[in-house]
């Protein structure tokens, strides 16, 4: 059978408007079931939609907080941000005026910074549940100053501080406002070049001791604070 080349041509021309009738989009947002989502690849011919869920990442949160639960003299503030993988990176700075050993007194500022691996298992997250709720493990490092303050005859001294510590917690994010995060875990703090037994080490930087021989202290505590994306 001979096609005429008219019908040809119609039939080049049918094939084209179809393919430029076809949609693709990346990096869009929507709502499905209140749940936010972005990253989706939108592939439509005609009326009929495929949705490539493979490809969708919730919206992250992030979340302020402020240490509830802590020993000693210490005041921490905290700000959480979340990661388009489902876990988060967390700034806390600490501000520390604690009485050591022999009445020496230390006031010092310390910067910490965690990372937040979170499991939850193949279940992703819906904004029922925010990116930054669930069990979690965070490494998480800090260095600071302190200055040691002595009477008026005596010159302060300025020391170094540096801490290591693995922690495991649970955060909760009520109504994607309020978070409560409880955790705990083990490490080592060191106070360079001061004359301050373990003991004294883990008190000063706001930690639990578990013995004045012993370099090993706990970081215990809980925060609250307020979520938003």
């Amino acid at each position: 059978m001979k096609y005429k080349p008219s019908s040809i041509f119609i039939l080049l021309l049918c094939i084209v408007f179809i393919n430029s009738t076809s949609i693709r989009a990346q990096d869009v947002i929507f709502t499905e079931n209140q749940d936010v989502w972005m990253g989706i690849e939108v592939s439509c011919l005609g009326q009929d939609t495929v949705l490539n869920k493979e490809s969708m990442t919730l919206l992250p949160g992030n979340s302020i907080k402020l240490k509830a639960l802590y020993p000693h003299g210490t005041l921490n503030l905290s700000i959480e941000l979340g990661l388009k993988n489902f876990n988060s990176i967390e700034f806390e700075t600490s501000l520390m005026n604690v009485s050591g050993n022999s009445g020496q007194n230390f006031v010092g500022l310390g910067q910490k910074i965690g990372f937040k691996l979170i499991i939850r298992g193949k279940d992703l997250p819906t904004r029922n549940t925010s990116s930054l709720s669930g069990l979690y493990i965070k490494p998480e490092i800090e260095g600071g100053v302190l200055i040691q303050r002595k009477s008026y005859t005596d010159t302060n001294k300025n020391y170094g501080m540096a801490s290591f510590f693995m922690l495991a917690g649970y955060q909760w994010v009520l109504g994607n406002i309020f978070v409560i995060d409880l955790y705990a875990g083990p490490g080592i703090p060191a106070i360079f070049h001061a004359n301050v037994d373990h003991y004294n080490t883990a008190k000063i930087l706001g930690h639990y001791s578990v013995d004045k021989n012993v370099p090993f202290a706990l970081s215990a505590g809980m925060k609250l604070g307020v979520h938003f994306f």
